[in-house]
């Protein structure tokens, strides 16, 4: 346990960090969601709303990589920043975000910004 608590990269920290990120999305916990209808086979794609602050849940439950299109307007924002890592997303001048995911791969984007609410 010593050795993990020491490694960044070790799973008791990504998982530290996957229940912090988790208790600072109060739109999971209390706001509005939908499932958004997406064509790419097994992949789930969650929009979570409260007191105006949008999440955007993507989830590829497949053993191939899948490319997700959604538009801006169903994704709640033309910018979405990654909650878990950086592959944050600017949609494109389609009004389309273009978002890879690979096999089993999750992300979680919050919509204009990195905090619920207000920026600090």
């Amino acid at each position: 346990m010593a050795a993990q608590r020491r490694d960044p990269n070790s799973l008791l920290n990504w998982l530290e960090r996957a229940i912090r990120r988790r208790r600072e999305s109060p739109e999971i916990s209390w706001g509005d969601w939908q499932v958004l209808d997406l064509p790419e086979p097994g992949v789930l794609a969650m929009r979570y709303e409260r007191e105006g602050s949008t999440l955007l849940v993507l989830h590829n439950f497949g053993t191939k990589p899948r490319v997700v299109r959604v538009t801006a307007a169903a994704a709640g924002h033309e910018r979405l920043v990654d909650l878990l890592e950086s592959h944050d997303s600017q949609a494109d001048d389609g009004g389309r975000h273009v978002i890879e995911l690979e096999p089993y791969a999750y992300r979680w984007f919050r919509a204009g910004g990195l905090y619920h609410g207000a920026a600090p």
